[in-house]
């Protein structure tokens, strides 16, 4: 099947790297990833190289700059403006909201109906006048890309929540609660479940891991398994799981499912045969082996310590 290419065309000069129309001339983005109070701080600048007119345009108020983020996997799309006066835009983005890439890229939108002619336009576009109308899109940026990495066992905080259970009524040693229905994964604890916690997390965070996240991490792949089936015509499909159906548009999930098929290569919905309880440990790199080995060295020490004082 031959390959289809496209094409776009456009009545005026267009300013970006897939066309010619502008000569010697650069529309520059650049994006500063960063973070801040848990969140990815972004700073974004823009400039031009032999692009006066450009910005004349925009000093003017006829045309503004528009930064679009998207992250494509979790269909998140944001646009900023940048303020006529300034070539920079500062924003933060939720981590729960986006992972892998997350792309950048500035366009130059008309805010006014105007007639436009550029000295640095193509020999194409030389002495003619355009009609640039309100909403016109008549240049883009370089395409800037960040990689969001979601590590579950040191960035856990994105996917997971330790709340403390009020319910005054419940015993110290109740079992814990969770709660699927938000964007995060909640805990549920009781004050002094709560204080054990806070100990644990500094002291053996692996302990964390490997008692309270890895046996709901294990629940979690095997709900996410589609449910085989036949079709009318008695051909083998995959459906949907109920669990599926019920939280694949919560971020929790879409993180732990991109991650899954990254670090697994394959589709836990459509996968049968790997093993739940391993793919976990895969995804909270082998929490089960780092608590055996550090619970073996801190009994180690212990024997060691008592050995001296007899």
């Amino acid at each position: 099947m031959p390959r289809m290419t496209r094409y776009r065309v456009f009545s005026y000069p267009y300013l970006s790297s897939f066309t010619d129309d502008y000569k010697n001339t650069n529309f520059e983005l650049k994006v500063i990833p960063g973070k801040s109070d848990g969140k990815i701080a972004i700073s974004a600048y823009y400039s031009f190289t032999n692009g006066d007119q450009i910005a004349s345009l925009i000093e003017r108020g006829l045309v503004k700059v528009v930064l679009r983020v998207s992250c494509t996997k979790l269909s998140y799309i944001r646009v900023y403006d940048f303020v006529s006066t300034n070539n920079s835009v500062d924003f933060s983005i939720n981590p729960m909201d986006v992972t892998d890439s997350v792309d950048f890229v500035a366009y130059l939108i008309a805010t006014n109906d105007f007639e436009y002619s550029c000295d640095r336009a193509s020999k194409e576009w030389q002495g003619i006048v355009t009609k640039i109308q309100k909403n016109n899109v008549i240049g883009e940026s370089n395409e800037e890309t960040v990689v969001i990495k979601h590590e579950a066992s040191k960035g856990r905080q994105s996917i997971f929540n330790f709340v403390e259970d009020r319910d005054e009524t419940k015993k110290e040693n109740a079992p814990i609660k969770t709660n699927f229905t938000g964007d995060h994964i909640v805990f549920a604890l009781t004050s002094a479940q709560l204080d054990l916690y806070r100990g644990l997390q500094k002291k053996m965070p692996q302990m964390i891991v490997s008692s309270i996240l890895l046996p709901v991490m294990t629940e979690i792949i095997a709900s996410m398994r589609g449910v085989p089936s036949e079709d009318a015509d008695g051909e083998a499909t995959v459906e949907k799981s109920d669990f599926s159906q019920k939280y694949e548009a919560k971020n929790w999930y879409q993180i732990i499912r991109a991650k899954y098929v990254e670090m697994i290569g394959k589709d836990p919905e459509n996968n049968f045969s790997d093993d739940p309880y391993m793919a976990a440990q895969i995804l909270l790199k082998s929490p089960v082996y780092n608590t055996l080995a550090l619970t073996n060295e801190k009994l180690n020490r212990r024997e060691e310590q008592a050995d001296d004082q007899i």
